[in-house]
């Protein structure tokens, strides 16, 4: 389990693991928190994995949260009219994404314009990227709490945060709510 752990939940064990420094005495805490074979001594760092493994989908590849990102686009274009279509494409652009989302830069690549002439369309609409930003990771959160199973470091890994911990305080700065309470609230409804 310590190994799935430190793989991030993604059940994706390596087939060995090699340090260029000496076999410490505490060697096996390594095998025990790879799961795999674990080697000292090697002329380099690395992680070797199974090629199947590797052709693997993984959580960005998850097809039930690109249906779930696609379906919450649509309804939000279809809930927010603005004079400018800019921020529902930005808004596109960054909940299509869930686990990669583009920074503004790329995003205004994206669109065929400037940094500087996305943001100020977007400030001519009264917003900014980074609240598109947040209100895109909320609500991809909101959803993945209510239609799926998926645990709170995947959801925190598809919303783009590094650990569950910092995704447990953005979720409550957003709604007043840790995510637990959030989805055992959903359930009781």
């Amino acid at each position: 389990e310590a190994g799935i752990a430190v793989m991030g939940h993604l059940g994706l064990t390596p087939q060995s693991v090699h340090f260029s420094y000496r076999e410490p005495s505490y060697r096996q805490l390594y095998k025990d928190t790879f799961g795999c074979q674990v080697y000292f001594n090697a002329s380099h760092n690395k992680i070797v994995y199974r090629s199947c493994d590797l052709e693997a989908p993984t959580l960005q590849d998850n097809v039930v949260a690109q249906k779930m990102a696609n379906t919450l686009c649509e309804e939000y274009m279809a809930k927010h009219k603005y004079a400018d279509d800019v921020v529902k494409q930005v808004h596109s652009a960054l909940i299509l994404s869930p686990g990669q989302f583009p920074n503004e830069e790329k995003v205004a690549l994206q669109l065929g314009i400037q940094s500087r002439h996305l943001r100020r369309k977007l400030k001519n609409n009264n917003t900014s990227f980074q609240k598109i930003f947040d209100g895109a990771r909320e609500q991809l959160a909101t959803e993945y709490l209510q239609h799926s199973s998926m645990g709170l470091e995947d959801i925190a890994d598809l919303v783009g945060f590094s650990d569950a911990s910092n995704f447990r305080r953005a979720f409550k700065r957003w709604t007043g709510r840790v995510p637990s309470d959030y989805r055992k609230e959903i359930k009781l409804n």
